[in-house]
């Protein structure tokens, strides 16, 4: 039997309680895509709740982004905050199509009403697991939301 803290080679009880938070994160994502996979095969075998699981990888991308501008803004203008407010603009586009997708959806007709909870459980689950990992691993605090 091989233990995961044998795996990651953790030695103190700070890492071996960190090797657990990622394993628990990590089963919480995979809850999380597989409620959105199964909201789409269940009901009807329609895929387009699928395009919010586009919204979770698109939401980050530009906040990083805009972070990286802001360290490298070369004219020092305000120290370049701007770049980070414009990516944490665009990423919060993202996660607000990605959790009005689905509610538009069945609105229109395309999807049912259980795909629709499905897809939003699976939604919220996701993008609470993605809180979760920075709180927990990055040591962010509520007010630099």
């Amino acid at each position: 039997f091989i233990s995961l803290y044998t795996i990651f080679g953790a030695t103190t009880m700070e890492t071996k309680h960190k090797v657990i938070g990622l394993a628990i994160l990590g089963a919480c994502l995979c809850i999380g895509f597989l409620l959105e996979i199964l909201s789409c095969a269940l009901f009807g075998n329609v895929w387009y709740p699928m395009f919010g699981v586009v919204a979770y990888v698109m939401a980050p991308i530009p906040i990083v982004i805009g972070g990286f501008l802001a360290q490298k803004n070369p004219l020092n203008h305000n120290e370049g905050r701007g770049f980070m407010e414009a990516g944490i603009f665009a990423g919060s586009f993202f996660l607000v199509s990605g959790l009005a997708l689905p509610l538009v959806l069945a609105h229109a007709g395309v999807i049912q009403m259980w795909a629709m909870v499905m897809s939003l459980a699976g939604a919220a689950i996701v993008y609470t697991t993605i809180l979760a990992y920075l709180f927990v691993f990055h040591g962010m605090k509520e007010e630099e939301f």
